[in-house]
């Protein structure tokens, strides 16, 4: 509980710090992105659903930089849950301003790679295990804005959570 808090905190320092930075600038500088994305469990007929934040802070037109934190459950049987919190940093680069003026476009294509940790808890009868292991991913994803600030993504790539796979990953995108 106490690395939750500690985690939470940090996170929340970090949105803070890169708000007030952008507030300074008068271009859209930070921005959130909320995600879902399942993962297909090896051994067990479940899967687990991961809902998470990621926050970017552009460096220029190219290179953004960030934090994520993601909230994963799973229900196996009635016996067997399993929680997973997922937290790291991240970094993504555009890859259509090498080519063409992006000012005025909508369409975001990039590269992301995420490295961070998973606390997880599985809780099996009187059996309860505790662990945190590191995570890595790489994806291919695009982000389309329906308006200045709101705008959808989709990801595609590979990553190591509990195994290495391939996933996507869909979602929702603010710029501040």
């Amino acid at each position: 509980m106490k690395q939750l808090i500690n985690l939470l905190l940090f996170f929340i320092m970090l949105l803070a710090s890169s708000h007030i930075c952008a507030q300074q600038s008068k271009n859209d500088n930070l921005s959130i992105n909320i995600s879902y994305q399942k993962y297909p469990q090896k051994y067990l007929s479940k899967q687990l659903h991961v809902f998470s934040i990621d926050s970017y802070y552009n460096i220029n037109k190219h290179v953004e930089t960030g934090a994520f934190i993601g909230v994963g459950k799973s229900f196996y049987e009635s016996s067997i849950k399993q929680n997973d919190l997922l937290y790291g940093i991240s970094a993504k680069v555009k890859t259509l301003p090498f080519f063409i003026d992006t000012d005025n476009l909508r369409l975001s294509i990039y590269l992301t790679e995420k490295i961070g940790g998973n606390y997880s808890t599985v809780d099996l009868y009187s059996y309860k295990e505790k662990n945190n292991k590191f995570i890595w991913s790489s994806y291919v994803g695009v982000e389309y804005f329906f308006s200045k600030h709101i705008g959808a993504l989709f990801e595609l790539g590979f990553e190591h959570i509990h195994e290495n796979r391939f996933n996507s990953r869909y979602g929702f995108s603010y710029k501040f």
